[in-house]
């Protein structure tokens, strides 16, 4: 399946070792804060191998390539997620940039809503497997493409483009940050439907 990651931005902190892996390669986590057209500025987890760690430079601008893709975890007897962006390639910095390109197929039951201002919006979790590497991404589609993610089914596959972003929310009082794959394109048929909130 397709899945293609690029992010352009200020590296935003001092990379901290995330995880060791089964066959040993130690992988540190880091933020990239990008800006959209809009002036909105995302905060995007990305995780690098441990020999690249010197390309980690906070404050310094960047560009990075890989996958989008998600780590399932316990804490305090809780079920996480972290997704996150793997940098496998460095690339010449130009511009700020938030590129995704991900094919999945539907594996929970949507859910289509409207926002009290009157945008129409669904949650979708998209399976994808890319390099023998299974993920469950947290999506969201606005507009045409919520109505086409809303009629999907269990199963259905989707080739899409979008955005990975960082959205803040309160609640119980408290301040979170949740991240999640934003689809503003579909390929349906040959027929590709745009929307963006």
């Amino acid at each position: 399946m397709k899945n293609r990651a690029v992010i352009g931005g200020m590296v935003f902190n001092e990379p901290e070792f995330y995880l060791k892996t089964k066959r040993g390669v130690k992988l540190y986590r880091f933020t990239i804060a990008t800006e959209r057209k809009s002036g909105y500025i995302d905060f995007l987890p990305c995780v690098v191998r441990e020999e690249n760690l010197e390309k980690i430079i906070p404050g310094a601008d960047i560009k990075i390539s890989g996958f989008i893709t998600t780590r399932n975890y316990t804490f305090e007897n809780k079920r996480k997620l972290d997704i996150y962006v793997y940098a496998a390639e460095f690339n010449e910095y130009v511009e700020d940039e938030n590129y995704i390109e991900l094919e999945g197929a539907v594996c929970k039951d949507t859910v289509f809503r409207t926002t009290p201002s009157g945008k129409e919006i669904c949650d979708v979790l998209m399976a994808t497997n890319f390099k023998h590497i299974s993920a469950y991404i947290p999506s969201i589609a606005w507009w045409e493409n919520a109505k086409i993610m809303g009629e999907s089914n269990v199963g259905d596959t989707f080739d899409t483009i979008g955005r990975f972003q960082s959205r803040n929310y309160t609640k119980d009082d408290k301040n979170h940050v949740a991240y999640e794959y934003c689809i503003t394109k579909i390929n349906k048929g040959g027929k590709i439907n745009g929307s963006e909130n």
